[in-house]
């Protein structure tokens, strides 16, 4: 049975900020995408409403983490 057991989820977020890395170095580095997400937001007057989301995986043999965050306008009722 274990073998025959698949499992795939979509999630469909709208309004997201995404940013990524592809390093060793990512307790270093994470603050960095942190920040610039936080800037893009004042940007463009959106305001955090989730946690962030890291998804961490691996490509050739190095760390990659897509950070997320939901967002909206401001003016936007929930």
């Amino acid at each position: 049975m274990g073998e025959d057991l698949g499992f795939r989820t979509y999630l469909y977020i709208e309004l997201m900020l995404e940013g990524g890395l592809k390093t060793n170095q990512y307790e270093t580095k994470d603050i960095e995408v942190l920040n610039e997400i936080e800037y893009l937001e004042k940007q463009h007057q959106l305001q955090r409403i989730s946690p962030y989301y890291h998804i961490i995986h691996e490509v050739d043999e190095m760390n990659c983490v897509d950070t997320k965050v939901k967002v909206r306008n401001i003016g936007e009722r929930i």
